[in-house]
């Protein structure tokens, strides 16, 4: 047990050779790994090879721990509504050559939390979002720095932070295109059963390759194309409705 300068005793040790190690320290120091010899001989005297003695005592270094907590703000970038149960992994190996492999996810209010990560830099990734949202392709990079202050990078960009302090990190939902098919013959006639047909590739590199048809009159002959990624994307009629001749044009259709 060790006093409050840091003192440890071991009582009533007969002779003999033993192991002596450090098995646990406080956040601010690094756990001392090195294995020492320790030698008690009949008259009770305590040799420890490789530490010297001052005085009544053997001196033990730990070496000072650099520290720092992640914590940041999941959000809804178009209403600013909190973003629960999206997932995330934080991997790296410190600069004291320890290795992290966590999970966290936002709670409740949006928040998730990384604590304890020592002095390095490591790989942030968002392993899902949830339902209804876009699961960001690209990781953050974190850093924490000698003054025990964790940044948080997207690219070489440090992310923004609200008035508290917290960094805030965006969760995009998907969008939707919607319109209705309605016939030239007449004001308010509106047409089921047209295909339409929406390809292109997503500003995030998804491929698109959807096709809808229009809903019933009293629906007003509405299309909708759900789940979609912001990007530019050609549409094209690909199936009239029943006594009605196709629309040849393809128009582009720009999502943000």
């Amino acid at each position: 047990m060790s006093n409050k300068n840091g003192d440890m005793l071991f009582e009533t040790v007969e002779k003999g050779t033993y192991e002596l190690r450090e098995i646990a320290c406080s956040d601010d120091w690094q756990l001392n790994t090195e294995v020492y010899m320790v030698t008690i001989n009949a008259k009770g005297q305590t040799e420890i090879v490789a530490l010297s003695k001052q005085e009544d005592s053997f001196l033990v270094m730990d070496e000072p721990r650099i520290h720092a907590d992640l914590v940041f703000l999941k959000y809804n970038n178009v209403t600013n509504a909190a973003v629960e149960e999206a997932d995330f992994r934080l991997s790296g190996t410190s600069d004291y050559g320890n290795d992290y492999l966590l999970y966290a996810s936002s709670n409740e209010i949006g928040y998730v939390s990384f604590e304890n990560l020592e002095l390095g830099t490591y790989e942030l990734v968002e392993t899902s979002a949830p339902n209804g949202y876009i699961t960001k392709k690209t990781p953050w990079k974190v850093k924490v720095d000698d003054r025990g202050v964790a940044t948080l990078y997207d690219g070489d960009t440090e992310e923004t932070k609200n008035t508290a302090g917290v960094y805030r990190v965006a969760n995009e939902p998907y969008h939707s295109i919607r319109f209705v098919k309605s016939s030239t013959y007449g004001d308010n006639i509106y047409l089921e059963g047209a295909e339409f047909n929406l390809k292109g590739v997503s500003d995030y590199g998804t491929t698109v390759d959807m096709t809808e048809t229009s809903g019933k009159a009293e629906d007003f002959g509405l299309v909708e194309f759900t789940w979609l990624e912001p990007g530019t994307y050609l549409l094209k009629e690909t199936k009239a409705p029943a006594e009605h001749d196709i629309d040849d044009k393809t128009y582009t259709v720009i999502v943000r």
